[in-house]
């Protein structure tokens, strides 16, 4: 899914979630749990594990994006569009607004 002249910096795997679950807070502090699968009895609240295709146009507002296909490379020149600075040099995104 990456390409570009720093490809090399991307990572080797991206651990994503379906719809339901997600890491355990422990997990997430570092620990390691004894149980690979359990039930969650805590609320989850903030969380950032979320099927972008399940949530679409959510991103710093609720306005619908006028791209058909975002990506992550969106991301930057969409946050300076925001605040009206042009992208400058380099950059394979564009706007989603």
């Amino acid at each position: 899914v990456f390409s570009g002249p720093h490809l090399g910096l991307a990572p080797d795997i991206i651990v994503g979630f379906r719809r339901g679950y997600r890491n355990s807070n422990e997990s997430s502090a570092g620990k390691v749990p004894l149980e690979l699968i359990k039930d969650n009895r805590e609320k989850w609240s903030g969380d950032h594990c979320i099927a972008a295709d399940e949530v679409p146009g959510v991103l710093l507002g609720n306005r619908k994006f006028s791209l058909r296909e975002p990506a992550l490379t969106d991301l930057a020149p969409t946050i300076l569009a925001e605040f009206g600075v042009e992208a400058e040099g380099e950059s394979d995104g564009q706007s989603i607004w």
